[in-house]
Parts: C-alpha cells; structure tokens; sequence
C-alpha cells in the first residue's frame, strides 16, 4: 500500500538544518536553507511508495522576512510546485 507522509516541512530560520522542530524564540529568516532542505527531503521521497504527503505547514503569511514553516512567498513554494509537476507528469507515463 503507498504511503502517506503526513508532516514534511522545514522552518525558514538558520537553525532549520539543526533544530527543524524548533520554531521559538528570534530567529534569523533563511527561506534559501528552507528551500535547500525541503528540496534535500523531497529528493529521498520514492514515489513508487509514497501516494501522497502533506506539507508542514502551509498556512500563514509568509514572505522572506517569515521565519515560520510555510512556504508562501517563499522559494520553497516554487519548489513543491515544480516536484508536484514532475511527479504528476510522471505518474501519467504509461508504463513500458
């Protein structure tokens, strides 16, 4: 049966690599490290076995200066839109 990945997502901070559950206290906002990792875990994902995933966590403003882990307005959002692309031109690929 194919997976469901229920929370993929990174916060736009430069401690993301380090502490990703971490979304306390100042930070400095990083949406280039937020886009390097989400892309870094969208990369391991098999999509042979993954049927579907949520991203963590879309809602709020976003923007560069968000330190949250939305990816509006972010380069992260650019990012899933292009896999989510590749992965639904893929899935329509007959099969040989």
């Amino acid at each position: 049966k194919p997976l469901l990945l229920t929370e993929v997502g990174y916060p736009s901070r430069s401690s993301a690599a380090e502490r990703p559950w971490d979304h306390g206290g100042n930070a400095v906002p990083d949406a280039a490290l937020q886009n390097q990792l989400l892309r870094e875990a969208l990369d391991q994902i098999e999509t042979s076995r993954v049927g579907g995933l949520y991203v963590w966590n879309w809602f709020g403003f976003g923007g560069h200066a968000d330190t949250g882990y939305t990816p509006r307005g972010k380069p992260a959002a650019i990012a899933l839109k292009q896999r989510f692309h590749s992965w639904d031109r893929a899935s329509s690929q007959p099969s040989l």
